[in-house]
């Protein structure tokens, strides 16, 4: 018999490898079936959909698979995913660019019948307004491996998770995320133990009214990668068994009343990327064996517990990214371990018992701070002007307020996008602070220097200041008027001056922050008539208060056009005790929800 020449054979076999896989991967696909096709129609059909999100979904005998969010088998044609949950509000402006009311929810109860789609293994119908009480029959959805149920308000689960979910054996991802289950998280654990804590790998229960205590049963579900409980009721110690989640990245128990000390066995999770045990009741100490093997870690928040952290002052944490010990004891002295993390970008170590002064390392590192804060210590000395820190983040936050800092305001700040030097012991002129760089336009947004013992004149720098939203200056010893350059503030929502020991009259050039909400001069030493462009340019104008200056004249009646004012106050000055009648069309100081709506103009 002659030779088969070996071209020919690989060709016959490459032949027989693409019609098998034709068959395996579906190319000849016979479409939906009607019962999943008529079940999804009615389900349409008895929902609210304002959006209209599913217009595809429409006519007899059309196949169902190709309406958005149905995926089928592409063999059997059955559904195998229904993605339907919302958009999110953002992702709804930066895809239309509208403006117009979100209403981007599907809004109905579960049928009955979905829970027979006994084909379908993703599920994920989050972030709707979905309405009433979950069946257990949910369970009968054996092929479930992923189901998100997340952030419709109104569903609940009459007794919590049930029994049934036992029996979805192929689940690895659970979303719950504030639907209502009223349920013991002991009861929680016995349900899902077995087949569902062997595969399981995000189990997301946050805003699910939990209570009870987490048990050692929480060690079984080894390949848990997410697990987030944030916003329940949880109480007790976290049990030693959490070292035994090898598996897990990400651990969110945040908000809910935990207690006792957090157990050392954190440092066994050596895959642990992100931890977040913030707001709850913890007490006691923290130290080196905690992170003893989380070398993976990068996000540590546990701000608002009453935590010591005792360290060596040669330990070498992880390569933190985000840190927040907000309400920690971690002083007296400002943390050495902070110097080696390289990549750190967030650091909140407020309310923290720092009593020291700041190392000169430190500034040089803090550029690379997106947000830092150290307020509310009693952090002392001064800040170096002539170190030149160029921050990378675009708009840095950085909070010193409530220390006690003193000396001259330091330059090297004047890039942020958000400063609050308040409440320390800074003196002498802001000169050097705000001319500095005249010619250089700022970024800053938020600027508060209030509570000092600052003094001299408001220099008139600000035309290089033009992002200001806000700005606080109250309760210093200045002196002289408020300059014109002001007025470059075209942005300025807030301008607090109050108590400050200036004079002379309002700028005019004042009218062009058209975009004013909150002026407070209050407690200086103002004069002139008050100005009637006050209520012809601040439309927007919230608060505004002018107490114990030396204004004189009428109360101008153009003060009635300010529709939104809640609080007006022009009490101890030496105003004319006629009082404009329409002041009583200044309706938002008497909506029935505003408590804030008061007025102020006693002599």
């Amino acid at each position: 018999m002659s030779s088969i020449p070996v071209n020919i054979l690989l060709l016959s076999l490459l032949l027989v490898v693409s019609v098998s896989l034709c068959f395996s991967y579906g190319s000849f696909t016979q479409g939906c079936s009607q019962i999943e096709r008529d079940a999804l129609l009615k389900f349409k059909h008895d929902l609210k959909d304002p959006s209209n999100r599913l217009a595809s979904w429409a006519g007899f005998g059309g196949d169902c698979c190709t309406w958005r969010g149905v995926i089928c088998d592409n063999v059997t044609g059955h559904v195998i995913e229904l993605r339907l949950r919302s958009i999110s509000f953002e992702d709804y402006l930066a895809s239309s660019g509208a403006s117009t009311q979100y209403e981007d929810y599907l809004n109905s109860s579960i049928p009955e019948w979905l829970y027979g789609f006994e084909h379908l293994k993703l599920l994920n119908l989050g972030s709707n307004n979905l309405q009433g009480v979950l069946s257990s029959a949910i369970g009968n959805m054996t092929s479930l491996i992923s189901l998100d149920l997340s952030l419709n308000h109104e569903l609940k689960f009459e007794g919590g998770i049930p029994g049934s979910f036992k029996k979805l054996c192929n689940l690895r991802t659970l979303s719950l995320s504030n639907v209502k289950l009223n349920q013991d998280m002991a009861e929680v654990h016995e349900v899902l133990l077995g087949c569902v804590s062997e595969e399981v790998e995000s189990l997301d229960l946050a805003g699910c009214l939990l209570f009870g205590q987490l048990t050692n049963h929480l060690g079984k579900f080894r390949n848990l990668a997410y697990l987030g409980l944030r916003s329940n009721s949880i109480s007790g110690p976290i049990p030693m068994a959490v070292g035994e989640l090898v598996s897990l990245r990400s651990l969110d128990l945040s908000d809910n009343k935990l207690n006792g000390t957090p157990p050392k066995s954190f440092g066994e999770l050596t895959k642990l990327e992100k931890m977040d045990i913030s707001h709850n009741l913890f007490q006691g100490e923290v130290s080196e064996v905690h992170f003893a093997n989380l070398k993976n870690l990068r996000n540590f928040s546990a701000a608002g517990n009453q935590l010591n952290l005792r360290v060596s002052p040669d330990w070498i944490p992880p390569q933190l990214v985000f840190i927040d010990l907000r309400s920690w004891n971690v002083g007296p002295q400002f943390p050495k371990w902070v110097r080696p993390l390289e990549h750190l970008s967030y650091l909140d170590i407020s309310n923290s018992s720092i009593s020291s002064t700041i190392p000169i390392w430190f500034w040089t590192m803090s550029f690379r701070m997106e947000y830092l804060n150290l307020s509310h210590n009693q952090i002392q000395g001064v800040i170096p002007s002539k170190l030149k820190l160029d921050f990378t983040a675009s708009y840095p936050l950085v909070d010193l307020s409530s220390n006690q800092f003193k000396g001259p305001l330091p330059s090297i700040f004047s890039n942020v996008g958000a400063l609050d030097l308040s409440n320390n012991s800074f003196s002498g002129s802001m000169l050097n602070f705000l001319c500095h760089k005249i010619y250089e336009l700022k970024n800053m947004q938020v600027l508060n220097l209030g509570e000092n013992l600052l003094s001299g004149v408001i220099p008139d720098c600000w035309s290089s200041w033009q992002y200001l939203v806000a700005i606080k200056l109250s309760n210093n010893k200045l002196s002289g008027n408020i300059p014109d350059s002001i007025g470059a503030l075209s942005l300025l929502e807030s301008l607090h001056i109050r108590n400050s020991s200036l004079s002379g009259k309002l700028p005019i050039s004042l009218k062009n922050c058209t975009k004013l909400i909150t002026l407070d001069v209050a407690e200086n030493e103002l004069v002139g008539s008050m100005p009637a462009w006050i209520g012809k340019r601040f439309s927007s104008m919230v608060v505004l208060n002018m107490r114990a200056n030396k204004f004189h004249g009428r109360i101008p009646r153009e003060l009635c056009n300010l529709a939104s004012l809640q609080i007006l106050d022009l009490a101890h000055n030496r105003l004319s005790w006629s009082i404009p009648t329409c002041f009583n069309k200044l309706s938002a100081m008497a909506t029935r929800n505003d408590s804030l709506g008061k007025i102020y103009l006693d002599s």
